[in-house]
């Protein structure tokens, strides 16, 4: 009877680490799942940053350099968290093509100077500031991107 009780409760305790060992494995998976979620949230809130800049500033729409000169729109992962209290963005690039930019912001994680859990979202933007020369030289800026007017009366801008 002895013997089985020490059996029973050898397998109890082996259930027991078991259980532990997994629910310890199952709280870093979830870390670190949280952390990828952060910095793709991160990477997100830097190309809207982006966006809103461009919005903001239509003069700088096809200037390769002027972005960089913004202190809200990083080049480099920043030292210090600026989206939360742990996520950073920053601006991998943004290349223009006529009305196109390709916009590629990145996140991630500051841990001790160290970036982890990156993410990278890539956002292509449409410029419509389209506006529609009159033929007596009058300009006025078109409805949603759209040339208005018949064929002999106005020329696309």
């Amino acid at each position: 009877m002895l013997v089985v009780s020490l059996i029973i409760l050898l397998v109890m305790t082996l259930l027991g680490v078991n259980a532990i060992t997994s629910s310890g494995l199952q709280e870093r998976m979830v870390s670190n799942q949280k952390q990828v979620i952060e910095a793709a949230m991160a990477a997100e809130a830097g190309a809207v940053t982006v966006v809103q800049w461009l919005r903001a500033h239509p003069e700088a729409w096809g200037d390769k350099q002027v972005w960089k000169k913004n202190a809200g729109l990083p080049a480099e992962p920043p030292r210090t968290p600026n989206f939360g209290d742990g996520p950073v963005y920053w601006i991998e690039g943004i290349h223009f093509k006529g009305n196109t930019a390709v916009i590629v912001s990145c996140g991630g994680i500051l841990v001790a100077d160290q970036i982890i859990g990156q993410s990278a979202v890539t956002v292509i933007l449409q410029n419509e500031d389209v506006t529609v020369n009159s033929v007596h030289g009058v300009d006025f800026p078109a409805k949603h991107g759209v040339n208005t007017g018949s064929d002999n009366q106005a020329v696309g801008g």
